[in-house]
């Protein structure tokens, strides 16, 4: 707890350190082993926000009343492969490192009349820091999105997108008894959507996807084919939507079991505009797989207390439907039960929160919040030789959160999250792999030619297994990354990632990469 503290007060120290005038920094984006971005912040109206979610305090899109932030993890799951939004048709990334030989990606974009499509190419090979720890990626992604004008007189407003994508993974189980153990999976996506929006009173869409993944060493495979739709249509103060989906889970293996499951969600939610502060929100939830239903109401109020004071409650179970993929991402060195997928009924969820914005430069926002819970899972390491079990349980989630965000201004950019929580199982046992305390802090600054970023993510302490005897030790992982402009539309990049050189575990056994040195290139037109 003294290390983070002291990183984090030498952190928020250097937000303050900077002298100079206003400054209109650039996007600044540095891609290493994990991609690290801090995009593009656009000026956010101070206007009531109407989902209490985790876009409400870190959105995911950018538009006028919201600001994206995207904070590195450390690595212990798949690789997120980042959305990007820039300008120019083409970027070219080339990157290699003391364990990082190499990693690049291309990203193409452009658009023609109103059809605007893209392809993005990528690609990592991570060496040995420890025998067979070693892992590589590749995959490629196409999209396009059509659209007609909003003056057009057939079909105004309506977006047609259709986007695919594929992945290829290779890695071994370093840290068990079969050290050599290869995993190779490959996944692809193709989905096809198509949303009107020709006003603000009326908007519907609906979606179709189609995703497969293939794990090679246990000969199985999933295919998961999906349907969305909504309608959201506002009536003078009154706000009604209606959406729902499908997904259908076909499994085909040699060893364990096929055949098809299915889950079906839907939700009705009426809202009401009383005063101007005051924004109201209620509704029922519908779910149902293989026979198990799920049923709850739920309901939102959000209250404008002044200019710059919001406060938000939301009480809104919820249900998931956890799919071979899921397990994957969340877990790498996993096995396979007798069960290939989940589903998990958070059958209480209610979160209080609020938030204090001085204009648009800074704001703050913290609550706290409850999550009961029937048929989660957690990873354990049963036999002791490093191949993780999953297995079932109910369990019970309360945490209390805060979020720091200093926008893009002559000081630079600070972002921090802290999160405080407790998720135990049957008996108040503490649930494997789940730390009590996370915080994660982002400070970026950018100069004429040169800019900087700093990332610090801390994980407390946490138990590696359901009885709670084994600890995995708390963790730093702090990264410095450089961008120099060297020429127009040609930057050199450099990334200290485990600056510290912080020995610490993603798994019991699967200890994290050290200290890394990565050097790049970065080229646009």
């Amino acid at each position: 707890m003294k290390k983070i503290i002291s990183i984090f007060l030498l952190s928020f120290s250097l937000l303050f350190a900077q002298e100079g005038g206003g400054i209109e920094l650039p996007d600044f984006v540095i891609t290493g082993n994990e991609n690290v971005t801090v995009p593009k912040m656009e000026k956010s109206q101070p206007n009531l926000i109407p989902l209490l979610s985790k876009d409400f305090f870190t959105p995911s899109n950018i538009s006028d009343d919201q600001t994206s932030i995207s904070l590195p993890k450390i690595d212990n799951q798949v690789v997120s492969i980042p959305n990007y939004r820039q300008m120019t048709k083409a970027l070219l990334r080339l990157n290699a490192g003391i364990y990082t030989w190499p990693s690049g990606e291309f990203y193409y974009n452009d658009w023609t009349g109103n059809l605007s499509y893209n392809a993005h190419l990528y690609g990592l090979n991570e060496l040995e820091y420890i025998k067979y720890a070693g892992m590589s990626y590749a995959g490629i992604g196409l999209g396009s999105k059509y659209f007609v004008n909003h003056e057009a007189d057939f079909l105004p407003g309506l977006e047609i997108d259709l986007n695919g994508n594929y992945l290829y993974e290779s890695y071994n189980f370093y840290g068990s008894d079969k050290r050599s153990l290869e995993r190779k999976t490959d996944e692809g996506n193709i989905s096809l959507s198509f949303n009107f929006a020709s006003d603000s009173y009326r908007n519907f869409g609906i979606s179709f996807d189609n995703e497969y993944y293939n794990q090679k060493d246990n000969s199985i495979s999933e295919n998961i084919f999906s349907a969305n739709a909504y309608v959201n249509l506002k009536l003078q103060q009154f706000d009604f939507l209606l959406n729902g989906g499908f997904k259908n889970q076909a499994i085909n293996s040699k060893k364990y079991s096929e055949g098809n499951n299915s889950f079906f969600v839907t939700n009705a939610s009426l809202a009401i505009y009383p005063f101007s502060f005051l924004y109201v929100r209620g509704g029922i939830s519908y779910a149902e797989s293989e026979g198990n239903t799920f049923f709850a109401p739920n309901a939102y109020a959000s209250l404008k207390m002044s200019k710059r004071f919001s406060v938000y409650g939301e009480f809104a179970p919820f249900t998931e439907f956890v799919t071979l993929k899921d397990f994957r991402n969340a877990n790498r060195y996993y096995q396979l039960n007798n069960f290939v997928d989940l589903f998990i009924e958070n059958k209480f969820n209610i979160k209080l929160a609020a938030k204090y914005e001085y204009e648009k430069y800074f704001e703050i926002s913290g609550g706290f919040g409850y999550v009961n819970t029937d048929n989660n899972f957690y990873f354990e390491d049963d036999s002791l030789n490093g191949i993780f079990a999953i297995h079932k349980t109910d369990s019970e989630k309360s945490f209390a959160f805060l979020n720091l965000l200093f926008r893009k201004g002559p000081l630079g950019e600070f972002y921090g999250n802290i999160i405080v929580q407790n998720i135990s199982g049957n008996g108040s046992k503490n649930l494997p792999y789940n730390s009590e305390f996370l915080a994660d802090l982002s400070y970026s600054y950018n100069w004429a030619n040169f800019g900087l970023n700093l990332t610090l993510n801390y994980f407390g302490k946490s138990y590696s297994d359901y009885q709670n005897t084994s600890e995995i030790p708390d963790a730093i992982n702090l990264n410095a990354n450089f961008k120099y402009k060297l020429f127009e539309n040609f930057d050199l990049t450099f990334s200290l990632q485990n600056l510290l050189n912080d020995k610490y575990y993603y798994f019991r056994n699967y200890k994290a990469k050290p200290f890394d040195l990565i050097a790049g290139i970065e080229f646009r037109w």
